[in-house]
């Protein structure tokens, strides 16, 4: 079984249908590259993730046929669509395999995303803040948050942040708020 270092949860992860509520429309495919050194020569990959499928196929080098392989969160939970980003780390046949690059599409599409949950983030922890001191969610969106937040709004991030990260911080936020709106 492939495994991906998958980013941190909280203590009480969300539900798949919570998380897939974020995400209404996932591409068919998302497609990355990676590369390292093999005995003095650069070696590619292009590995194709089909969040559908539950899937990567994997192309090394110049090789004509994909090989499909199934790859799990260290939880042993399929992949999806907001888990990988460039940066994320998963397992291809035994080989720790580090996504370096996103194609366009994949990279404006997590941008995209990035951005939406950012904001979304942003409109509830300042609703939170009437209420309270909005808590830390680091231990949540880990390196999302350091990554957007000294960029300008909007801008491109390389595929680099991941969604998930984001839909679980967001998700805890409105838990949060929920009990004081319950309340009143």
């Amino acid at each position: 079984m492939a495994k991906a270092d998958a980013s941190a949860a909280s203590s009480s992860s969300p539900s798949l249908a919570e998380l897939s509520a974020f995400f209404p429309k996932v591409p068919e495919a998302m497609e990355f590259e990676s590369w390292w050194t093999e005995g003095g020569t650069r070696r590619y990959m292009l590995l194709v993730f089909r969040p559908l499928e539950e899937l990567f196929e994997v192309l090394v080098d110049d090789s004509k046929v994909p090989l499909k392989v199934a790859v799990f969160s260290r939880r042993g939970e399929p992949l999806r669509a907001w888990d990988v980003h460039v940066g994320t780390v998963v397992d291809i046949l035994g080989k720790p395999t580090t996504l370096h690059k996103a194609a366009l599409g994949t990279s404006q599409w997590l941008d995209s995303t990035a951005w939406r949950l950012f904001e979304q983030r942003q409109r509830v922890e300042a609703e939170l803040a009437k209420f309270m001191t909005p808590p830390s969610t680091t231990h949540i969106d880990g390196s999302a948050m350091a990554k957007m937040k000294p960029a300008r709004r909007g801008s491109p991030l390389g595929g680099q942040v991941c969604a998930g990260q984001l839909a679980r911080a967001v998700l805890f936020l409105k838990q949060r708020l929920k009990v004081f709106r319950e309340g009143s």
